[in-house]
């Protein structure tokens, strides 16, 4: 069975284009040599969006988001190749739109539904957001399913192409730490395909 990750799918459509007379722009912003993506990040940088019921808890779920990047930094065989190794991760609280989920998502973030700045000329240095809802508050956004995907940057490559270069996951509480959200969400969510302990 092939999987393709979507976000670079989506990366590699928008950066092809038909026609020899075409050459890369050296201004843009786009750099697809790493999985950050953006020219002006010097390293892995992910924000935390809070729900307003989880602020009190806010060191204790940026330290749980710290040791699942560890983690997946220390345990996945391409980190380093995807430059995910360029000096220490940062982690943030409060993300650039600051937007939290209002309306129902689906897993793989197929509906096109954007949790951030949106379209940008100049994107942040934030290549993931976590939001992270309230347990209580979760199943009216994500159903029964522990995280989905959306879109938290679109970075412009000329007058007519857009290409995501922030992504957007949304988490349960209860599912941050996990193994799936940490194999799976977060590390597709970076531009790591999926690897199964």
């Amino acid at each position: 069975m092939i999987r393709l990750d979507v976000t670079i799918l989506a990366l590699s459509i928008a950066a092809c284009t038909v026609g020899e007379e075409h050459h890369h722009d050296d201004d843009g912003v786009l750099d697809l040599s790493s999985a950050l993506l953006v020219k002006t990040r010097d390293r892995l940088a992910v924000c935390m969006q809070l729900d307003p019921l989880l602020a009190d808890q806010a060191p204790a779920f940026a330290a749980t988001l710290r040791a699942d990047l560890a983690q997946l930094g220390g345990s996945h065989p391409d980190w380093r190749i995807a430059g995910l190794d360029r000096g220490d991760v940062d982690v943030a609280i409060g993300c650039p739109g600051g937007a939290l989920a209002a309306a129902p998502l689906d897993g793989k973030g197929t509906a096109g539904a954007v949790l951030g700045p949106g379209v940008s000329a100049a994107p942040s240095r934030f290549r993931t957001h976590v939001h992270v809802i309230a347990d209580a508050r979760a199943e009216a956004i994500l159903g029964d399913q522990p995280f989905a995907r959306a879109i938290a940057e679109l970075a412009v490559v000329d007058e007519h192409r857009v290409a995501e270069v922030s992504t957007a996951i949304v988490v349960r509480a209860s599912a941050l730490g996990t193994e799936p959200f940490r194999t799976q969400a977060l590390a597709q969510s970076v531009g790591l395909r999926e690897v199964t302990p």
